[in-house]
């Protein structure tokens, strides 16, 4: 989840001149944040679609997020690409994956990033005055300093560079690059004094509450400049994204209350880790109330980057019901979204239903805030502003059934993120309200559905009734059992599929094979190979850059810092310089916080925590 605050702008419907604002962001494996008046934002890494407490019955509690929601809006038909770094990089640049050019995560050794020409969203809000800072995952390039966060836009930068890491140690899960420990830094660029350096004390905290503990402080340290200096706060938790050799990673008082409602196993691991998310974002809200941010002086946006992984090797317990799919695949359960968002400007409760992809938050923040909207390179994102924060009684767009014309009537869901598997897949709203996907070559693995709650994990959770599990899935529209089995539909693995949405919700029935649509599947075979063809007029060759002299390889991984910063000998005066907002306390032989961690009773129960934004 992302939290970000941002002033409040003259001249806007929504805003004075009068004051700044906050936003901090808060992300599970990505984060990203965007806020207008004092607004904080979220994306949560590989969040499925049924994990949430407002969509599961209460499976697992997300008492934080679902009160978002309850004050707030959630967005119906809101899409990512199916991985995190092609959905990353399209939420800071504005760009569909086919036009930024990263189409699947990058390893290590990557000698790829987001391309220096692309505007990012911290950039924008940095030319604006904000002080910028973010904390979490990065992973949109680190070969050379040019691609690292302080110089595309944020003062500072605590986390994790690449995709993910061991959750306790502060390091990279890919095998041989085990020195991609959590990083810090203020430097714009590298230079033989200052760079980045190793945050030693992280290797003994948990990710979570040690990201929550340093986004708690900036907001605290600003706190008293606010109304001078507007905040941009991007946190992107690593949580819940899949920890490497052990899977699940988690402190035991945050998965105590599942003991007695779900079975020993990933699913009761990974509740954990999704409840020490939603602690943390408590946090962070109830830091920005303490300060005079909170309520609706802010804007808290929650989005995760794809859907949950499930039956794939970095599946670790989410769930996608009743969406065919998961992560890399372009099924709904891959590509379909989790959003809210709440506070500053927003007057509507209920969900919009307009057709929203994860690039449009570019458009729609900039006009929020007031933000530039150069660009060096032609920009997909559209401005869903005026349709969110209009008073209740407006008439908007939701999804082509009021007078006004919807923002969006197409999202190009990109490629698959399986190495062995490359299919593209675009989504078009019709003139008549029906919802049309088309995907060609292959829709990626998986390709089954999520179990049915009530059935499917009885054993687990024995104590969730049916009604509970239908109510979950209804909320995609439909109800009713879904197995992992074939139900008629051939995998997508060749050719073309076409799926009606509107009526088959779950991608059930291809109907590129049935010749009554002969004339929707020429249709939309004409309008995917138009976007495929302006792919391949704007594509370039993605050879690895040039590396700084600052920047070494390792190895197989590049080393994005000082060599003189890559040990724990360095002065506590020069740390202290290098970044302002670290802890202070610094001592090697700092204990796991448990400050930010849930309170635990005898019985196990954790406190319950509730935030009015």
């Amino acid at each position: 989840m992302s939290v970000f605050a941002l002033p409040r702008v003259a001249g806007l419907m929504f805003g004075h001149d009068d004051g700044a604002g906050v936003g901090v962001g808060v992300g599970v494996g990505v984060g990203v944040g965007v806020g207008v008046g004092r607004s904080p934002g979220g994306v949560v890494d590989d969040l499925g679609w049924a994990d949430v407490g407002f969509r599961n019955g209460d499976q697992i509690r997300t008492p934080e997020i679902d009160a978002i929601r309850q004050r707030g809006l959630e967005l119906g038909r809101y899409y990512t690409h199916t991985a995190c770094v092609p959905s990353r990089a399209a939420l800071m640049s504005g760009r569909f994956s086919h036009h930024h050019g990263l189409h699947n995560w990058l390893t290590p050794a990557s000698g790829l990033g987001l391309e220096l020409d692309n505007t990012l969203l911290s950039e924008r809000f940095q030319s604006a005055g904000y002080a910028t800072h973010m904390v979490g995952k990065w992973h949109l390039g680190h070969h050379t300093w040019e691609y690292l966060p302080t110089y595309r836009g944020f003062n500072s930068y605590l986390g994790l560079i690449n995709g993910g890491g061991d959750y306790f140690l502060g390091r990279s899960y890919d095998p041989g690059h085990s020195w991609f420990h959590i990083l810090e830094g203020t430097a714009p660029r590298c230079n033989a004094e200052s760079c980045f350096r190793v945050a030693q004390e992280a290797q003994l905290q948990y990710s979570t509450e040690y990201f929550t503990e340093r986004a708690v402080k900036i907001i605290d340290r600003h706190g008293p400049s606010g109304r001078e200096t507007p905040l941009f706060l991007f946190v992107a938790y690593q949580g819940v994204h899949y920890g490497g050799w052990q899977g699940t990673q988690v402190p035991q008082e945050y998965v105590s209350p599942y003991l007695e409602t779900l079975g020993p196993g990933q699913r009761r691991q990974f509740a954990g880790m999704l409840a020490a998310v939603d602690y943390g974002i408590g946090n962070i809200t109830r830091a920005l109330e303490r300060n005079g941010m909170g309520g609706d002086e802010t804007l808290v946006v929650i989005t995760t980057d794809n859907g949950g992984p499930v039956d794939t090797s970095d599946a670790v317990g989410s769930r996608n019901t009743p969406f065919r799919g998961g992560k890399h695949s372009l099924y709904e359960g891959g590509v379909r979204g989790t959003c809210v968002l709440a506070g500053y400007g927003i007057k509507r409760r209920g969900t919009y239903s307009g057709l929203m992809h994860i690039a449009d938050w570019v458009a729609t923040l900039a006009e929020a805030a007031s933000l530039s909207m150069h660009s060096a390179v032609p920009l997909d994102s559209l401005s869903h502003w005026s349709q969110l924060s209009a008073a209740p009684n407006d008439e908007v767009d939701h999804g082509g059934s009021s007078h006004k014309s919807p923002v969006r009537t197409s999202v190009a869901l990109g490629n698959t993120s399986d190495h062995g598997n490359l299919g593209f897949g675009m989504l078009y709203d019709a003139p008549d309200g029906r919802q049309w996907k088309i995907i060609v070559d292959s829709a990626g693995f998986p390709d089954g559905w999520s179990k049915l709650e009530a059935k499917a994990e009885a054993r687990e959770l024995p104590q969730l009734p049916a009604a509970a599990a239908a109510a979950a899935a209804d909320g995609a529209g439909r109800s009713g059992e879904r197995t992992g089995g074939d139900f008629g539909s051939r995998p997508c693995d060749g050719g073309f599929c076409l799926f009606e949405l509107t009526s088959d919700p779950q991608e059930r029935k291809d109907l590129a094979q049935d010749p009554r649509f002969a004339r929707e599947l020429a249709r939309y075979k004409a309008l995917l190979f138009q976007e495929l063809k302006s792919f391949r007029t704007t594509a370039r060759d993605c050879h690895k850059a040039p590396v700084s002299k600052f920047v070494e390889q390792v190895g197989s991984a590049w080393w994005p810092y000082c060599p003189s910063a890559a040990g724990s000998g360095r002065s506590e005066a020069h740390d202290q310089d290098l970044d302002p907002l670290r802890p202070t306390d610094n001592s090697s032989t700092r204990q796991p916080s448990t400050a930010s961690r849930p309170a635990t009773s005898a019985t196990g129960s954790r406190a319950t925590i509730s935030v009015a934004l």
